[in-house]
């Protein structure tokens, strides 16, 4: 049986998870986790072998395909059959029509692509259904272009500083011409909302509306704590904003990172998912980015997922004050704190404790250093479901705890179940002889050496004590329902849900006293439909046939 000289406080709902101080974890029924991101993973990655020498710039169209300015040609290459080829009627080093020199940019709306000619300075327009020039414009040494939803095309004139905007005809925007000043413009980017964001060489971002002349709006992205060199820039259809970092190595390419803003310009971090130079990307509608690397020319496609694991720091939990009674009593000490955690391969759990006879306001537990917090246990990789820890030294009537969530795997993630702290304290050492509590340091460890045992002895006298919910439908686990049915003689099909199951056999005896009758069949078709049915018998249609 359990010990009956114990208390314990217990945390395992949603609600008193709630009630503590949280820091990058997800609450929900199940427990507490850490905090889960939407982020992106490299899918495979492209060089030399695909039939291009570098790549300089690159655009997506709607079906995924990629188009490539290799030196002065255009290459095409499509993901699902993985070939790639040359767009025959266009390219060459020359000024002709058609031919470009130096080409630094490339763009597509649903009918036209864009090649921004740097070398012979001008902007061409190629009809897609069968690559006839559209229109050509004059630009000042274009170094990068854009297309909004509108198919307005935006034209990056890096030498004058400036940003020029044309329609879908190639008449140009008199209205639309951002100046930048003094800072060199490096990149630019549009959003589903026609919003132009520019990358300025000061380290920041900008944001314009195009209705009217230099029209800048809120948010300014800041790059400057980042420590990046920025490079590439792409906006997602919720609105927010990547910028690469193309920096020299520092310590190993893990140190450069694609880096995320929210549309409000706040930093979210790094993908994880990408490490490595970034000197040009562009990102589709799946959210699927395609990044030019910089090593051979090679491009990178990043497949965006919707659960990927948040590490930038570790989350943190500090419950609110645990009260062990109002009575103030000598010598009041907590005993043990037990932990049902699920702890993965390459994830922890670290634990620590303040005590203390006067509550605390949140705030003042808050400001507290790491070296306040008294370490109880780190809790790894297990076959036990419950970890337990004691709790050392004179504390007192108010206890909290601090778990810090750990994963150095971004897809896994420790999951704490319940916390539950014992009260008073009350170890083994009770059922020896005084003699071996007469030397305070012989006891202590002593002490600490007989918990190992109670643990061991606890958790099976817990089990003992809840043997009864075993033998109850609704409480038994689920892995125990195919040995319960073997009581009442039932073999379920592979089909039936663990609900239907639990009902069938609540219903089990009711069922077989009404075994071939139309009632007792009714019910059976009931729990396995979930529909009551209409039964017709033979005698009820032999009635029918008479009344006619």
């Amino acid at each position: 049986m359990k010990d009956p000289d114990f208390n314990f406080l217990v945390i395992n709902t949603k609600t008193r998870w709630a009630e503590g101080t949280k820091n990058y974890l997800d609450v929900s029924d199940a427990g507490i986790t850490l905090k889960k991101e939407p982020s992106h993973v490299i899918e495979r990655e492209l060089g030399k072998s695909e039939g291009w020498i570098k790549a300089v710039d690159i655009a997506v169209d709607a079906c995924g395909v990629l188009y490539i300015v290799d030196g002065s040609r255009i290459i095409t290459y499509d993901p699902v059959t993985k070939r790639a080829e040359r767009l025959n009627c266009i390219g060459g080093a020359e000024t002709l029509t058609g031919q470009f020199s130096s080409p630094r940019g490339v763009a597509l709306s649903p009918d036209t692509l864009y090649v921004a000619d740097t070398g012979n300075n001008r902007i061409q327009a190629f009809a897609r259904i069968n690559w006839q020039i559209r229109w050509i414009r004059e630009a000042a040494a274009p170094s990068d272009i854009a297309v909004d939803t509108q198919g307005n095309l935006y034209v990056l004139e890096q030498e004058k500083h400036r940003i020029l905007k044309f329609d879908k005809g190639g008449k140009l925007d008199e209205e639309m011409c951002v100046e930048t000043g003094s800072e060199a413009p490096l990149a630019i980017a549009v959003d589903t909302d026609c919003f132009l964001y520019v990358l300025l060489d000061t380290k920041k971002i900008q944001k314009f509306g195009t209705e009217r002349k230099n029209n800048r709006v809120e948010p300014e992205f800041t790059l400057e704590e980042l420590g990046i060199e920025p490079s590439g820039l792409a906006v997602d259809l919720e609105g927010n904003v990547y910028v690469g970092d193309k920096s020299a190595i520092k310590g190993g390419e893990e140190e450069r990172f694609i880096h995320k803003f929210n549309p409000e310009g706040v930093y979210i971090g790094p993908l994880w998912g990408y490490r490595g130079p970034c000197y040009g990307m562009v990102m589709d509608k799946q959210g699927k980015i395609y990044v030019i690397t910089g090593t051979e020319g090679e491009l990178a496609f990043l497949r965006y997922i919707t659960e990927r694991y948040f590490i930038k720091e570790p989350g943190s939990f500090i419950s609110k004050a645990l009260d062990s009674g109002k009575r103030k009593e000598p010598e009041r000490r907590w005993h043990k704190i037990v932990l049902d955690a699920e702890i993965p391969d390459k994830t922890h759990i670290n634990a620590y404790y303040y005590s203390s006879d006067e509550e605390k306001r949140p705030g003042d537990i808050l400001a507290f250093s790491d070296s306040e917090w008294t370490e109880l246990a780190s809790f790894r990789t297990s076959e036990l479901k419950e970890r337990d820890a004691l709790i050392q030294g004179h504390t007192g009537r108010f206890l909290w705890l601090k778990l810090v969530l750990i994963s150095s795997d971004e897809y896994k993630t420790p999951t704490i179940k319940s916390i539950r702290a014992y009260f008073p304290r009350s170890s083994y050492l009770r059922y020896l002889p005084a003699m071996y509590q007469e030397d305070e340091r012989s006891r202590d460890f002593l002490e600490r050496f007989l918990s190992l045992f109670e643990t061991f002895f606890w958790s099976k006298e817990e089990e003992i004590a809840e043997i009864a919910r075993y033998f109850d439908v609704n409480a038994a686990p689920s892995e125990f329902i195919s040995w319960l049915a073997t009581w009442v003689a039932a073999v379920f099909d592979e089909s039936w849900t663990e609900e239907k199951r639990r009902i069938f056999l609540q219903r089990a005896v009711a069922l077989y006293k009404k075994r071939g009758t139309r009632e007792g069949l009714e019910d059976l078709i009931e729990i396995y439909t979930g529909n009551k049915p209409i039964i017709v018998e033979n005698f009820q249609l032999r009635c029918t046939d008479n009344e006619d």
